[in-house]
């Protein structure tokens, strides 16, 4: 992931969650599908991350972004990003978007 997308990721989650603070508690399809719906993060460019090791720098940036490193919502929001940025990259293949389901 370059670094002026890191920064649009970064930025982007600290915006999201100042409105959306409690919705990780609904879980990882909860977010991801918000995710998936929101113009802003489906603008940030994933290309290449989901073929690399990201787990690492994911996690970085969503811990630099929530007030609280290493908790739940962290792990929350890390999956949720990968599923999102994962249906993102394949959607660009298909041209077509659908919600996650169970």
């Amino acid at each position: 992931m370059k670094q002026s997308e890191a920064v649009k990721l970064q930025t982007f989650l600290q915006l999201w969650r100042a409105t959306h603070q409690q919705l990780w508690r609904q879980g990882v399809r909860a977010v991801a599908n918000d995710l998936i719906g929101n113009a802003a993060f489906m603008d940030i460019k994933f290309a290449g991350v989901l073929e690399s090791p990201i787990g690492a720098s994911i996690t970085q940036l969503v811990e630099s972004a929530l007030p609280f490193p290493g908790s739940a919502e962290t792990a929350v929001m890390v999956e949720a990003i990968e599923i999102a940025a994962r249906k993102k990259s394949n959607d660009q293949v298909v041209g077509t978007w659908q919600s996650v389901s169970s």
